[in-house]
């Protein structure tokens, strides 16, 4: 149980199995790991994600190893998950400012080179947080980018928050898998 910010009464907890959203950029699925508090009193429901620093940065991860063509809203996403402004990100990649947010905002497609170096960025920048994606520099190095899909064929990334150990020297800690998972 826990106390609603809006209405100060006592809430019911409960984690959702699964919980679908396009709140932090893009669309994930997460399972197992979203709490649902209900106000006892008055009924509102909020949802609170755990976590959520490193849900973006396997989601921004995760996304870099797919090799289907970055869109403009992924890849604005995956800036504001570096914490970067699009004139810094545009200068990290030497493209003007004018350049990188043609990309973000779909009016060019960003080239494969520079599609490669930006996933290579955010995989250093991003990959500590996320030590529970597969991931391996010379998988984008290698990737053939697929063509740019269409909107309606977007599919969210699925996402569930494990405890694992890092090493025998680090203690256990929490992070997002990706996997896929059918729908009930």
């Amino acid at each position: 149980m826990g106390i609603s910010e809006a209405c100060i009464h006592e809430m019911d907890s409960v984690t959702e199995p699964e919980y679908e959203t396009r709140e932090l950029g893009i669309p994930l699925r997460i399972f197992n790991s979203v709490q649902k508090h209900t106000c006892k009193k008055c009924g509102e429901i909020t949802h609170s994600i755990p976590f959520p620093d490193r849900l973006i940065a396997a989601a921004a991860v995760g996304r870099c190893k797919i090799a289907l063509k970055l869109a403009g809203e992924e890849v604005r996403f995956i800036r504001k998950a570096l914490s970067e402004s699009s004139k810094d990100m545009a200068e990290s990649l030497g493209v003007a400012a004018e350049t990188f947010s043609r990309w973000e905002n779909d009016k060019s497609p960003i080239g494969p080179s520079y599609e490669r170096l930006f996933r290579l960025l955010t995989w250093i920048k991003l990959g500590e947080l996320a030590p529970a994606i597969d991931f391996k520099p010379t998988d984008i190095v290698n990737m053939k980018i697929k063509a740019i899909r269409s909107k309606d064929d977007e599919v969210p990334m699925c996402f569930e928050l494990i405890r694992f150990k890092v090493t025998a020297e680090k203690p256990t800690t929490d992070a997002y898998s990706e996997g896929e998972r059918k729908a009930a």
